[in-house]
């Protein structure tokens, strides 16, 4: 429409740009299907984070994501602080007709049947998906054991973190137990309660179960990374510990 401000020529534009996009679509499907390994799996990033970070999660979360959705889908609970950046057509759709509580997971089965029903393929551009949970309050704990399991690398976003942060202590605790070292990358800054998460680390390191892949070690072998911009250099590092995660 903006375009045939121009002139009718220009109406035509928006067709050829169409005609266009056809063609490069169906020469990706055709490569994707003759690329080997297009058809697997790529390695899960589960993403977790202090709720009250807002639009600094959500930066993080978008800068992490548009290089991992090349290597595989990435999962987390959802929330407000990362609506704008995770939610999809349908979703949107569900929420202004009023129905969005049917995307809640109520129950163990149906958090069973969302992560059996998982679309891990990647799309014609060769991204992965973004696969958000809905949780209510009763179900989101028993939500995080089946995501800490079903995933390659944990990310793990702390900045922001104190005592009342009651959740993400839980988080803390059960990634500890069952996620190894290797594959756990926790990211704090200047306004994280270095102090607390010490306190924590400690006492989540002490109470590890017998059978944890983590166990014996202490809270100084868990090296938090500070990120305190997203500076590509820092941003960097980050990246490469994920990579590292699922080598």
């Amino acid at each position: 429409m903006l375009l045939s401000i121009a002139g009718p020529g220009w109406v035509l534009a928006g067709i050829a740009a169409f005609i266009i996009y056809k063609i490069v679509l169906r020469a990706v499907n055709t490569l994707s299907a003759l690329k080997p390994g297009m058809d697997r799996n790529g390695p899960a990033l589960l993403v977790l984070r202090v709720f009250s970070l807002g639009k600094r999660s959500e930066a993080l979360f978008d800068a992490v994501t548009r290089h991992w959705r090349y290597l595989g889908n990435v999962q987390l609970i959802a929330g407000t602080d990362l609506a704008t950046s995770t939610v999809s057509p349908h979703q949107f759709l569900d929420f202004l007709s009023g129905r969005l509580s049917r995307s809640f997971i109520g129950d163990e089965q149906a958090a069973d049947h969302n992560l059996q029903n998982l679309d891990c393929l990647p799309d014609a551009d060769g991204r992965f998906r973004i696969n958000d949970f809905f949780c209510h309050a009763d179900t989101w704990r028993s939500v995080l054991y089946r995501l800490v399991n079903s995933t390659e690398a944990v990310l793990m976003d702390l900045r922001n973190f104190t005592k009342n942060n009651s959740g993400c202590i839980f988080e803390l605790e059960t990634l500890l137990n069952t996620v190894p070292l290797k594959r756990l990358i926790l990211v704090v800054d200047a306004t994280t309660d270095s102090n607390f998460l010490a306190q924590v680390l400690q006492e989540s390191c002490r109470n590890l179960r017998p059978g944890s892949p983590n166990a014996g070690i202490s809270a100084s072998d868990v090296r938090p990374l500070t990120l305190p911009t997203l500076k590509s250099s820092q941003l960097d590092e980050l990246l490469q510990r994920l990579c590292h995660a699922v080598s």
